[in-house]
């Protein structure tokens, strides 16, 4: 039994008769507990007593109790014990007893102090048993919510083999159980994780995280096998590096020893995962686990049985293309094997060339049976037919000519090509026959040409000339001689070209392009003659082949461009002295046409604006470097009109943009032009002086930044609080200034370096712009002291909670040339106009409160007070 109880009794008589009789219980029955009483004279003292107190037992003595006043101390103290105790025992009220929100009502006439406390007692134990039977309910009704979840997400897991959809089954099931923002899976295999699905809660549309570190969550529940929970990422080891302020729990989801996976549920902000939470998720992974064993397993079916089905596809296009090229074939291609070396198979170009009327047919013979008795060279076909035979089976291969003869006793000069084919075991030879009548005839006809057109060949006013594929001189008509200055054809016959070229490169570049093109047209070289002069010569030259493809000589013609290519030195010379001028400048000259077209673009244009002289040529220079917004061409086009009116441009300073998009600050001039005093062209000139500006840029920041940290110094400081000042009372708003001071940092300074101490005073300029609004402004005063300005403040706490999170933020170490280090800062604060209105005395004001700061031990902050 409990030691004492707590006993409020509302009273609407001021009659004492609860406490008393509690009391006089106490002293008739000294087995019961004390009972300490709070008197309340109405229901409205009672409610306020129960906002203050917490009572055990609540007694409501009134004449005839209003269920509104009952209805108000149940909604305010519903787990707390009503007893009503009436001095009326009228017919309407016993009618309303069952009805009444009360846990027991006695009347006047009945009651005696045991009665009293025994009341009491009675009603504390029901309401305990009823709260524990609620809660027991409660559970259990959880317990089969949780059961009957988890019962379906199992059926549904393991009835799926669609590996993709596993995935997204698992982490729609995982959200359902716990109610983070969102969850990943990565299936792991052989050491490596590979992103498997994400889901987001409420079905928000965010990119999915799917390359986890090597060193981070993911990668380490994989390889440990292990779950990790992470309540608040800020304080977290693992997280050491990340700026996210949330929570994470990462599960491993396998089966016994072996990890199939990994699935990491996240939170936004930090959560405390619970044993149960965890408990549910575990039950989730052990089903999950065996699903994703189970889809890997049918994806790898599915893709045995996919590449077998390809390869068995691969296999009969194969066999169909090699049937239909075979069938198709211009060429007769048959087969013969040993010993007798008949003929075994053939397409259907045998019918036609050998006259037979079917293949049937054609394997009773033999090579020998269709040819004539002899070959050309007077030897007998059938032995000379076994002897090619031979060569191909010894060699693999053999390819020569062969006079054939049809059925019909019509003979033909074919050419032959004998093949080796190894199967199984076996070997046979694959013939291809292809008729070269017309070749053969054309051949004729070429010799009878040569004959015809040698005369033509010697008169001709050009040198011609003849070598073999190696470049040995064969024939050069007598143009050719006196051109190369040899007295007659035996003197230059078996000269090597390579011999008479002045540059070997020039000889190696000519050979490429006709191996390339086949056919060479006008290539300019220089060759030497017989006594070591030089002339400039202009090559037309092919190769003529046979059927087989085969080169048989190299046929051409020179013409002496000797003349032509002195005149064309002088020219080029006196341009190359004028390109060098254009060229050596480092300013960008350009010159246009009169539609603004670059035609020259020398090497400090591609300097200062990155085209290289091929890209910039032909297009619109005012596009091609100025800005898409169309202000900076605006003015370029107008500068260009001007210029095309006959104006110059004076040095102007201006903006241009490079090939990349960077803007380049120049300076302009622009001149036309003239030739006769006609219009021809623009010449624009460009000096680059981006890197003047950068530096003048950067001796401004240097002059308002601290060197150090980078951030504002006490100058831009001072300006800016003029102007948020300035702006504070234009909209009658406050403005906060916070004044911090590191604690202990002489300490560090002494026992780590001041090179140790600089590296963390910068971490801590980074960490306080990170945990700032960006209207806020934080600035280095010297030394170890930092100001912050806080404008638009709309109270107090505004900056009372920007001090708390610097304080929080400072919690976490710094981590500086291999040391651990932990700091805090003493911050005072001012406000605007409370504490003044000029820079002086707010800063000063937040320094002195400060100091007090410091007074109190440091790592808070202490707001100025006039006193």
């Amino acid at each position: 039994m409990a030691e004492g109880m707590n006993v409020l009794s509302i009273i609407q008589d001021k009659s004492r008769r609860v406490k008393d009789l509690l009391s006089s219980a106490k002293e008739a029955r000294p087995d019961l507990p004390s009972f300490s009483v709070t008197l309340a004279e109405n229901v409205e003292d009672g409610l306020e007593k129960i906002r203050d107190n917490s009572f055990d037992v609540i007694f409501l003595d009134s004449r005839i109790p209003g269920e509104t006043f009952l209805d108000s101390l149940q909604a305010c103290c519903p787990e707390t014990p009503l007893i009503v105790i009436s001095k009326s025992r009228n017919s309407d009220l016993a009618q309303k007893i069952p009805d009444l929100p009360a846990d027991k009502v006695l009347f006047c006439d009945e009651i005696t102090g045991p009665l009293l406390a025994h009341t009491a007692l009675a009603a504390v134990e029901k309401k305990k048993l009823s709260s524990s039977l609620q809660k027991a309910r409660q559970e259990l009704d959880k317990r089969l919510a949780e059961f009957q979840s988890l019962r379906q997400a199992s059926l549904h897991l393991t009835s799926n083999l669609e590996l993709q959809a596993v995935l997204d089954a698992i982490l729609e099931r995982a959200l359902r159980l716990i109610s983070a923002d969102d969850a990943h899976i990565f299936l792991y295999q052989e050491g490596e994780l590979q992103f498997g699905s994400a889901l987001f809660e409420g079905g928000k549309q965010r990119a999915p995280f799917q390359n986890p570190r090597k060193n981070g969550l993911t990668y380490t529940v994989a390889r440990k096998g292990e779950k990790i929970v992470v309540n608040d990422v800020m304080k977290h080891p693992i997280f050491e590096d990340r700026r996210w302020h949330g929570a994470i729990i990462g599960i491993p989801l396998k089966i016994g020893d072996e990890v199939q996976g990994v699935m990491n549920l996240a939170f936004e902000r930090p959560h405390t995962f619970t044993k149960e939470e965890e408990r549910v998720l575990g039950l989730l992974a052990d089903q999950a686990a065996i699903a994703i064993h189970n889809g890997r397993l049918y994806e790898r079916a599915r893709v045995e049985i996919r590449e077998r089905k390809e390869a068995e596809e691969a296999l009969r296009e194969s066999e169909e293309r090699y049937r239909k090229l075979f069938d198709s074939s211009k060429d007769a291609i048959m087969t013969l094997e040993p010993p007798s070396w008949h003929f075994t198979s053939g397409n259907m170009a045998i019918l036609d060339m050998f006259k037979v009327q079917n293949v049937e047919e054609f394997t009773q013979f033999t090579p020998g049976d269709l040819s004539p008795p002899r070959q050309p060279d007077g030897r007998s076909s059938q032995e000379k037919a076994l002897e090619m035979i031979q060569v191909a089976m010894d060699k693999g291969s053999h390819f020569f000519e062969w006079k054939h003869q049809r059925l019909n006793g019509e003979t033909f000069p074919a050419t032959v090509l004998l093949t080796r084919i190894d199967l199984g075991g076996n070997q046979f030879l694959q013939a291809t026959v292809r008729e070269i009548t017309q070749r053969k005839e054309t051949e004729k006809s070429l010799r009878e040409s040569e004959k015809k057109y040698r005369s033509l060949f010697e008169r001709v006013p050009v040198g011609l000339y003849q070598t073999t594929p190696d470049g040995e001189i064969m024939d050069a008509n007598p143009t050719l001689l006196e051109m190369l200055g040899y007295p007659d054809q035996e003197s230059i016959c078996g000269v090597s070209v390579t011999d008479i070229f002045v540059d070997p490169q020039s000889r190696q570049e000519e050979l490429s392009l006709l191996k390339e093109k086949e056919i060479l047209s006008d290539y300019e070289m220089k060759l030497y003659r017989q006594d070591g002069s030089e002339i400039w010569v202009k090559d037309s030259a092919r190769a003529v082949k046979d059927e087989t493809g085969e080169v048989l000589y190299i046929q051409g013609s020179l013409v002496d461009i000797t003349e032509r290519v002195r005149l064309q030195r002088e020219v080029e010379e006196r341009r190359l002295y004028l390109e060098g001028v254009l060229q050596s400048t480092l300013s960008a000259l350009i010159t246009l046409d009169k539609k603004h077209h670059v035609l020259e673009w020398n090497k400090g244009a591609e300097t200062v604006f990155g085209y290289t002289q091929q890209e910039a040529r032909g297009r619109d220079l005012d596009n091609l470097i100025s800005n898409p917004e169309g202000k900076i061409l605006s003015e370029a086009t107008a500068f260009t009109k001007q210029v095309l009116n006959k104006e110059i441009i004076p040095p102007t300073e201006t903006v241009r943009y490079d090939k990349w998009g960077n803007p380049v600050n120049v300076v302009l001039t622009g001149a036309p032009i003239q030739v006769g005093g006609e219009l021809v062209g623009i010449v624009a000139s460009y000096t680059d002086i981006t890197k003047q500006k950068n530096l003048e840029k950067e001796i401004k920041h240097m002059a308002t930044h601290d060197v150090l940290t980078g951030l504002p110094n006490r100058r831009l400081l001072n300006e800016r609080i003029a102007l948020e000042i300035a702006h504070a009372e234009r909209n009658q708003e406050r403005l906060g200034v916070m004044f911090l001071d590191l604690d202990r940092f002489k300490e560090i300074n002494d026992s780590y370096g001041h090179g140790t101490g600089d590296i963390l005073l910068k971490k801590i300029g980074s960490r306080l712009e990170r945990v700032l609004r960006k209207s806020d402004t934080v600035a280095r005063m010297g030394g170890d002291e930092f100001l912050i300005i806080l404008p638009e403040m709309k109270n107090l706490n505004d900056a009372f909670t920007t001090a708390e999170r610097v304080l929080s933020i400072m919690e976490k170490s710094f981590k500086c040339n291999g040391h651990l280090i932990t700091i805090s800062f003493s911050i005072g604060i001012s406000i605007y106009p409370d504490h003044g209105k000029d820079v002086d005395k707010l800063i000063k004001h937040a320094d002195r409160a400060m100091y007090k700061a410091k007074d109190e031990g440091g790592k808070t902050y202490h707001l100025h007070t006039a006193s």
